[in-house]
């Protein structure tokens, strides 16, 4: 329940992201070979860590789509067939959007000279295994339904990670193979 909620979202992102990075960096510290030798990573994470590793490794961000929403075009619609309360309240939609977006510009500009953009992986995954994944549920819910070519493109592409596995038990209610077609 806390990930899907905006607020602690972002915290549990940032935290699992930070603690890879910093695992990441200790681990060719101590073993400065690693990186030189072609070393690779592999990431096994189990149930909800499955989840936040994939929106670290797409960066897939809810905020994302609440803004491509508030930019929407609503002169699309009919205002003439509209009862004035309707037309009243749609105009007041409006200015409460263009209010808000003056705000959010406020305070991104206030964020770009305070806060740094956080940091993506330092390094590239060679093969990501999720053990006990609702991820499925997760892009279902996002709209992402994989055909079932069995392609892991149309989930993870290999461009961010070069193998997807996902191990699964099939009477578990919550997890599901990633590839079933979408219904």
């Amino acid at each position: 329940m806390y990930y899907t909620s905006p607020l602690y979202r972002d915290q549990l992102v940032k935290g699992l992201q930070q603690e890879l990075n910093r695992l990441y960096i200790l681990f060719c510290s101590r073993n400065p070979e690693f990186e030189e030798k072609g070393g690779k990573v592999s990431i096994v994470s189990h149930s909800l860590g499955c989840v936040i590793t994939y929106d670290i490794m797409t960066g897939w961000n809810p905020i994302r789509l609440y803004e491509q929403l508030m930019q929407e075009d609503d002169d699309e619609v009919e205002e003439r067939w509209m009862s004035y309360e309707k037309q009243h309240l749609l105009n007041e939609l409006r200015s409460t959007k263009q209010r808000l977006k003056e705000l959010e510009e406020r305070l991104h500009g206030l964020e770009a000279t305070v806060v740094a953009k956080q940091p993506a992986l330092k390094f590239k995954v060679d093969n990501f295994f999720c053990m006990g994944s609702p991820l499925a549920v997760f892009l279902a819910l996002r709209g992402i339904c994989p055909g079932n070519d069995g392609s892991q493109n149309q989930i993870l592409p290999k461009t961010i990670c070069n193998r997807l596995l996902n191990i699964f038990h099939p009477t578990d209610p919550v997890v599901s193979d990633l590839f079933l077609v979408c219904v």
